[in-house]
């Protein structure tokens, strides 16, 4: 089967997003920062309570939930966002908009673009990945195969093809359709 198409950089910022979401040193990070503040605001906490303020107290810590919470749940989805939209842009700029080719041959996968060819053994993949609108295969070097849904014409042969590669080189197939940024 050979597929030919074109990555936009969406395309790119979805799957660098999944990826990132999938990164236990990522969620991590997160978790260090979320600690950070809520000692920084403790540490304010403390000192506006020990001003025997009891109104000012009470403020700061509407102020203080209200800003971890807005951080937890939009800003800090918002600045990855916003830094790997960057990074891809800077990094794999040059791979927006240009052909692709993936053919799936007997033992391996022939990928092609911008006057690059490879070829990656079945061997070699580690697990497929589909979302709402993406497949991914991703390779033991931790990269993936971004192959569009919207390329598939054929989606029910493209899977059946992906359950006999898992077969012969088990692999692990894993279906997030609810998945979200």
């Amino acid at each position: 089967m050979r597929y030919q198409y074109k990555l936009s950089e969406q395309d790119f910022l979805i799957h660098t997003l999944y990826s990132v979401s999938k990164n236990p040193l990522q969620k991590k990070q997160v978790r260090k920062t979320i600690i950070y503040l809520v000692i920084a605001f403790s540490v304010l906490l403390i000192n506006v309570y020990n001003q025997n303020s009891t109104k000012v107290f009470i403020v700061f810590v509407l102020i203080y939930a209200f800003i971890i919470c807005f951080y937890v749940f939009f800003l800090n989805k918002f600045f990855i966002k916003k830094h790997y939209k960057r990074s891809n842009k800077q990094n794999l700029g040059l791979r927006f908009n240009k052909e692709a080719i993936l053919d799936f041959k007997d033992d391996f996968i022939e990928t092609s673009g911008m006057d690059i060819k490879l070829e990656i053994k079945y061997d070699a993949i580690e697990e497929f990945n589909e979302i709402t609108d993406y497949y991914y295969f991703k390779l033991k070097t931790n990269e993936r195969l971004i192959i569009p849904k919207r390329e598939i014409h054929n989606k029910e042969s493209f899977l059946e093809m992906v359950e006999n590669l898992q077969k012969k080189y088990n692999f692990k197939i894993t279906k997030e359709l609810d998945w979200k940024w």
